[in-house]
Order: C-alpha cells, then sequence, then structure tokens
C-alpha cells in the first residue's frame, strides 16, 4: 500500500467513521431499548460526519427501526442463520432480520464463535446476507498473540473462509471488523501502533482475494474496550474507519462521550 493511499484512508476515518453500537444482550426491556435508543438519536444529531448503526437484541429491532423515522441511524442483526429458509428452532433468519429493518449483519461476532461458530458458518452467513443486498460487518480477531506473529494465521484464515463466495460486485458491501478476542473487554484498546500493523495486513489478504482497489477502498472497524478516552487515537494512529463498540455504547452518557470525542 503507498504512503499516499494509507494517507487518504486515514483522513477518511476522521472525516466520517462508521460506529457500530453492539447492544448485545442489553437491555432488559423494550421500554429501557427505547429510552437507551432517544440517547443515542439525541446526540447524533447534534454530530456530523459519523456514520451510526444500531444493533439491538433482535426482539427489539424491529419496534426501534418501525418507530424511527431519520436517516442518520441504520440497524444492524447481531447475529441472523446463514440459511435463508429451514427449520432452526429458536434462531433468525437474514430475511426476517431485514423485514425486520436491519440493512447491516455482525457475523461472526467473537462471542459467536465461542459459542462454536465456525469459519465455515461465518462464510454461509456472508453469503446468505450480501445476496439480500444486506451490508455484511465481518467479525475477525485472534485469541492470543505471540512475538513471532503466528496470529496472524489466524486472521488470514478467517478472512479468507468468510469472503470465499463473494463476486467483485458484492465486496462493496463487505466490511471487516477487527475484534482481538484477549482485548474485549480488557481495562484498555490493543496499542494503536499493532492495530495499523493488523489493518495492513489484513487489506493485504484481501487485495489477493480481490485486488489492491477494493482492498484500499472496504472500511476496517476495531472492536475491543474501546471508549471515549482512546477513540480518537484507535481512528488515527490505528487506521481504522470505525469503531465496533460494545459495552460502552449500552450506557447513553458513555456513548454520548465516546462519539463527542471523535467530531
Amino acid at each position: 500500500m503507498c504512503i499516499s493511499r494509507m494517507l487518504d484512508v486515514i483522513q477518511s476515518a476522521l472525516m466520517s467513521p462508521l460506529i457500530v453500537a453492539n447492544w448485545k444482550m442489553n437491555p432488559e426491556t423494550l421500554s429501557e431499548a427505547k429510552r437507551l435508543f432517544d440517547a443515542t438519536k439525541k446526540v447524533v444529531a447534534s454530530i456530523r460526519g459519523s456514520t451510526i448503526i444500531v444493533a439491538p437484541p433482535a426482539i427489539f429491532l424491529p419496534t426501534l427501526a418501525a418507530a424511527y423515522r431519520g436517516a442518520s441511524i441504520k440497524f444492524a442483526v447481531q447475529h441472523a442463520r446463514g440459511e435463508l429458509h429451514g427449520s432452526y428452532t429458536g434462531e433468525v433468519s437474514m430475511i426476517q432480520a431485514k423485514n425486520a429493518g436491519a440493512t447491516y449483519a455482525i457475523i461472526g461476532h467473537a462471542e459467536r464463535r465461542s459459542m462454536g461458530e465456525t469459519n465455515d458458518d461465518v462464510r454461509t452467513q456472508v453469503a446468505g446476507a450480501l445476496s439480500l443486498g444486506v451490508k455484511a460487518i465481518v467479525c475477525v480477531g485472534e485469541k492470543s498473540r505471540d512475538k513471532i506473529g503466528t496470529h496472524f494465521a489466524t486472521i488470514e484464515e478467517q478472512v479468507r473462509v468468510a469472503l470465499k463466495d463473494v463476486s467483485k460486485n458484492q465486496f462493496k458491501d463487505v466490511i471487516i471488523a477487527y475484534e482481538p478476542v484477549w482485548a474485549i473487554g480488557a481495562p484498555q484498546p490493543m496499542h494503536p501502533h499493532d492495530i495499523h500493523e493488523t489493518t495492513l495486513y489484513i487489506r493485504k489478504v484481501v487485495a489477493e482475494q480481490f485486488d489492491t482497489k477494493p482492498a484500499l477502498a472496504m472500511p476496517i472497524l476495531y472492536g475491543g474496550s474501546v471508549d471515549d478516552t482512546n477513540a480518537l487515537s484507535v481512528l488515527r494512529e490505528g487506521t481504522t474507519q470505525g469503531l465496533l463498540v460494545g459495552r460502552a455504547s449500552t450506557d447513553a452518557t458513555t456513548f454520548t462521550k465516546l462519539l463527542l470525542s471523535i467530531r
């Protein structure tokens, strides 16, 4: 990657970062979900430039999406089955998620992988989402790091398998979210220099599959203990185009501070 193109990528991230609020299994009630979403709407209305994607629990998604009349916030499903049809008790299909208001899907989150989701499961989900025009936020990341860099092989395999069935025409709807598992819930996020090194590697892997130009254009997010004290350095020094925010997005005050910190 040439220096001038990397500078363009960094500038793009600072001008219009993509912020994904992954509420996980929070809050407990619809009324609480509405209050949290109202607080998010309020701060989003006061900022410019960022794209905000809210991923509530699936049970709250249709109500929140149907009631929202603005354009500044998009909705994502936290997980949906790769198969579009079938007998899968308790699962949500990608078609149902789209009809409920999701235009994005978080796929392969580390917590889903820890529950048994495989690289092939992720591949199927990515293909299912893209076939419906739902943008795929593909999560990748290693459980641990070592000094000789063998963790890069884990990331490479996750990326290659996830994108195996993606056509060149569909690739524009792919976003990679790098989330080192060991950093999720940690007191501090990964060092921005190490994030930068990893985003370069991910782009290299993607370029080998889809060519350099789409690899450069693809947004890469970072997730793992991000808050208002470190979000800007992750974007600027880590050369990411956005953030996948978990715990911090479920507290209205904390999330407001985070969004204001990157204005």
